[in-house]
């Protein structure tokens, strides 16, 4: 099957709307999941603990000749809580954003750290560096997504 320039185009004019219904809800912020997260791996013992919420995106353009036979795009977006306890790390991820996941995330990290425990050689030590909380958020603002028709020269 084969996609015409002007399918092509009539796809691309929704592509906006479809994106943005794509995104994570509002609800819950990710700042009230990230400290939901950092409060249960404090509570569980932790001495360290950082939280990642990580959001992909993908898309490929495949073409056959000189046709354009498909294209896909894929959106993942998750959480990552790695932590250190008792001088080993455990880490524990999902694609459950919510401040009662993340919490649950956190706790099986420190399991996870405490199990690895019988298998450490010497205990992590990190740098004596005085705490550092903030908030990064590497792009501001959503890029905007590139017209199709310029991918591939038509």
């Amino acid at each position: 099957m084969t996609i015409t320039r002007r399918e092509l185009l009539a796809g691309a004019a929704l592509l906006p709307a479809a994106r943005a219904l794509a995104w994570v809800p509002e609800r819950p912020r990710p700042r009230d999941v990230a400290d939901a997260a950092l409060l249960a791996a404090m509570q569980a013992g932790a001495a360290y603990a950082d939280v990642r919420l990580v959001r992909q995106r993908r898309q490929n353009l495949a073409t056959r000749d000189d046709h354009l036979t498909s294209i896909s795009d894929t959106d993942s977006y998750g959480l990552g809580v790695r932590v250190l306890k008792g001088g080993t790390w455990g880490f524990a991820a999902a694609p459950e954003i919510t401040a009662g996941s993340a919490s649950a995330l956190a706790r099986k990290a420190v399991q996870i750290a405490e199990a690895n425990a019988a298998l450490e050689r010497r205990p992590v030590q990190l740098a004596p560096e005085p705490p550092h909380a903030r908030w990064r958020c590497w792009s501001r603002r959503p890029r905007r997504p590139r017209q199709r028709s310029t991918k591939f020269g038509r």
